[in-house]
């Protein structure tokens, strides 16, 4: 493959200013909603143009601002008139504070680098009726600093997603600043990558189908770069994805009761569901059974209102099931009960629920909202209202007689009374197997607990057996009393068996713990990974569980692992490592959140500058086999693993006396023979590296088979530049020569004495093979026959 290296001519660039103007803050617009984005510019008198508006005060997000720079701030050609037009310059971390503005154009000098919210608004703001598009122009007196570029860490604000929602990822310890660009990527299998169209700004908002890999390539205009290390974000359960919905105010209308086929679920004034309910606002019954529900099948259905307070106030109610299994609830095809008209006071609103052929069969969600409301069409399933309540069940459709259906939940019983209780923790991601007629299927409890099957019923088959994969238990350190349990009772209807799991946690909560961060050089020991300032390859960490993880070749370290009650972990760098490379770190016990929804990266800054040394490296490998008469490959493997390139190094590989280097396979021509020693000298080396050079030698056929060759390699550092790690410099290869050996023989139909006076055929058989440990060479076959046969009968059988 051959590669091509294009580089930007790089020049240096001054600022200089247009004119001033006043800057007035009244013709400022309040802060609306995010209309444009753009990258400022970092080439003297280079336009990026950025797409904002003027209604309602919108504004626009410029990234990666100087504040050694110097920017123009205009309109563009043919767009507005000079001097009546304004552009206000606020701090983009979602307060209302500006840093500057007037009246275009103006110049602007960052106070500090970074991101900026840039408004455009004519001198009637809030009068405006129409959105224009216009544009700003900046015109830089940036210089490119930029130099080493830190790729980062891709934090997600969640390593889950649902379905075609959006989220955000952030880059923690990236390059920023002048000269520095950002394109985000996706993979879905972590190998392959490709870029995402528009997301260039260090955060990105991406959303997603399916379990995907993000990083982002940082890239400098000198033509360096450096990627991210990678994230994966998996797909959220359905169950857990569903839009939020609950009233503002309590103590008036709420839900008495809802009754559906077998659900008779009575709550009343005051009293909730599970956990993320709120007393008379929602309530969260789906930790409840599920209530199952045939395709096809018309089911009656009640919500019965109370009033909390002293006054009737009119009120409405509707309900949607989500029939598709989405996530979301469809108000055209989803809704399945709805008031016919508006009641006043205390009432009840009854219906029917008919479940269509296409749903899909298992475990849906089913929402009720009553609202204080005359108005039944203003009744939605997300967002908030004023009075009313919002309660949430699980539906299981079924097929009835020709499907099996189980269901159940797991919990830790942490008041160990026996019972699903308000004081117990629902187990999520808990591995359920099924075994039913000879075949077993696979569920995870969803965030609530619960799981499901749904398999063909078979008439031959009387029960079936649900049992808690107890590997998983006993490595989130659970412990049970009984965790299997069979049923007899499979059929899909309001007697299908629900199995609940009780188990001991010994925590309030059952998670993995997660730890992620970067090792660098900190060489202004601002505690922040700076441009210019080298990441650590293969730096051990210690976790005070025990574990040691090291950091990959971008310093990124990380940790998944089992249940951490405390919440919290112990990080350090082992004392032994730090002298042995001759670095400081003045505090050396970190503690660390271990929130996997939340992962806090810890940035371990390193104190290189004692010795900041390079670990130069070599071993020598096999390459195929090794064999007698043959050219025979080696292979020669060195490198530096950092943390600073080496200012140069000497490179020995000796071989074995009377074998003979193939010199044309050598690829590093600055070499010297001499005697079985073959030796380069390199001016330098990068930190970070490897390198290999496959190099044949042929070996005469003059040894016995089994003779043991042996090949060492050795690696010294020159220079200013020591050398932290002296173990890694040897490396040795031991090969076993292999012969070929070719035993044969002949033999003959006929014993040795032939009557001369019978005419016969003599039958030779000739055998020749190899049982030797290499393989044969120039092989022929040489046998000679008496002249008293008569040749012209030879024959090959």
């Amino acid at each position: 493959m051959k590669t091509t290296l294009l580089k930007l001519k790089t020049a240096l660039f001054v600022g200089f200013s247009l004119f001033s103007a006043t800057y007035t803050m009244s013709q400022s617009c309040p802060l609306g909603n995010s209309y444009g984005q753009a990258i400022a510019p970092i080439v003297v008198n280079q336009v990026q143009t950025i797409s904002t508006c003027s209604f309602l005060g919108e504004y626009a997000t410029v990234s990666n601002l100087d504040s050694a720079s110097t920017y123009s701030i205009n309109l563009a050609a043919n767009n507005g008139t000079v001097g009546l037009y304004f552009v206000t310059i606020y701090e983009a971390n979602g307060s209302t504070t500006s840093v500057a503005g007037g009246a275009v154009p103006f110049n602007f000098t960052p106070p500090v680098s970074g991101n900026y919210w840039f408004q455009w608004n004519g001198p009637n703001c809030t009068t405006q009726t129409g959105c224009l598009v216009s544009s700003i122009t900046l015109t830089s007196g940036a210089s490119v600093s930029c130099n080493s570029v830190v790729g980062g860490l891709a934090v997600p604000l969640s390593t889950s997603a649902c379905l075609n929602v959006p989220f955000m990822i952030n880059l923690s310890g990236a390059s920023s600043g002048a000269g520095i660009s950002y394109q985000w990527q996706s993979s879905t299998d972590g190998i392959n990558y490709s870029d995402i169209a528009g997301e260039v700004f260090a955060t990105a908002n991406v959303m997603q189908s399916s379990t995907t890999w993000y990083q982002c390539v940082v890239s400098c205009v000198n033509g360096s770069s450096s990627t991210s290390s990678a994230v994966q974000v998996t797909m959220n359960p359905t169950l857990n994805c569903y839009c939020t919905s609950q009233a503002n105010y309590s103590q008036d209308t709420e839900i008495q009761a809802v009754t559906l086929a077998n659900l008779n679920n009575v709550s009343g004034c005051g009293i909730t569901g599970g956990p993320g309910s709120t007393v008379g606002l929602y309530s969260d019954f789906t930790v409840l059974p599920a209530t199952p529900l045939t395709l096809g099948s018309s089911n009656p259905m009640t919500v019965a209102v109370t009033m909390c307070g002293s006054a009737n106030f009119t009120n409405s109610a509707k309900a949607w099931i989500d029939w598709n299994q989405d996530g979301m609830f469809d108000q055209a095809t989803e809704e399945v009960f709805t008031s016919v008209t508006a009641v006043s006071g205390p009432n009840t609103i009854a219906g029917t629920v008919n479940v269509p052929l296409s749903a899909n069969l298992g475990l849906t969600r089913m929402r009720v909202v009553c609202k204080e409301t005359s108005n039944i069409s203003s009744i939605t399933p997300c967002g908030t209202y004023s009075w009313g309540e919002t309660e949430d069940y699980t539906i299981l459709v079924t097929d009835d007689n020709t499907f099996a259906c189980i269901n159940g939940s797991v919990y830790c019983d942490n008041n160990a009374n026996g019972l699903v209780d308000g004081g117990d923790v629902a187990l999520q991601n808990a591995p359920f197997i099924l075994s039913y007629n000879g075949t077993t299927q696979i569920d995870n409890s969803d965030a609530n607990g619960n799981f499901f099957f749904g398999i063909a019923l078979d008439s031959n088959a009387t029960s079936a057996t649900v049992t808690v994969d107890p590997a998983w238990l006993a490595q989130n350190g659970i412990q049970y009393t009984t965790n299997s349990m069979t049923t007899t009772n499979l059929v899909c209807n309001a007697n299908s068996p629900t199995l609940n799991f009780l188990v001991n946690c010994d925590s309030s909560d059952i998670q993995s713990s997660c730890v992620i961060g970067m090792v660098y050089c900190d060489a202004n020991a601002n505690d922040s990974l700076d441009s210019g300032e080298v990441v650590i390859p293969n730096a051990p960490v210690v976790l005070s569980n025990g574990v040691t993880v090291y950091a990959d070749a971008m310093g990124v370290f990380s940790y998944s692992g089992g249940q951490n009650p405390s919440g919290v972990m112990g990080v350090s760098i082992p004392s032994t490592w730090l002298t042995t490379n001759g670095y400081a770190l003045a505090n050396n016990n970190f503690q660390v959140s271990t929130d996997c929804s939340n992962p806090t990266p810890l940035n371990i800054g390193i104190d290189c500058s004692p010795v900041l040394c390079a670990n130069l490296w070599t071993t020598v490998t096999p390459w195929m086999g090794y064999f007698q008469n043959q050219n025979n490959v080696i292979r020669l493997n060195w490198g530096n693993y950092g943390p600073n390139a080496s200012s140069g190094f000497t490179l020995n590989l000796t071989f074995p006396v009377d074998v003979t280097p193939v010199v044309s396979t050598i690829a590093n021509p600055n070499y010297s023979i001499s005697g079985n020693t073959i030796s380069w000298t390199f001016p330098a080396g990068i930190y970070n590296s490897s390198y290999t050079d496959f190099i044949t030698f042929f070996v005469p056929p003059i040894f016995a088979s089994g003779t043991v060759h042996t090949y060492t390699s050795s690696i010294d550092a020159r220079g200013a530049v020591a050398d932290c790690d002296s173990t890694n410099n040897n490396g040795m290869l031991s090969m076993i020569l292999g012969n070929s050996y070719d035993p044969n023989d002949k033999s003959v139909s006929h014993p040795p004495m032939i009557s001369p006076d019978v005419q016969d055929e003599l039958i030779y058989t000739i055998r020749f093979q190899n049982t030797g440990t290499a393989p044969a060479q120039d092989v022929y076959i040489l046998d000679t026959l008496s002249s008293f046969l008569d040749w012209s009968t030879l024959k090959v059988i």
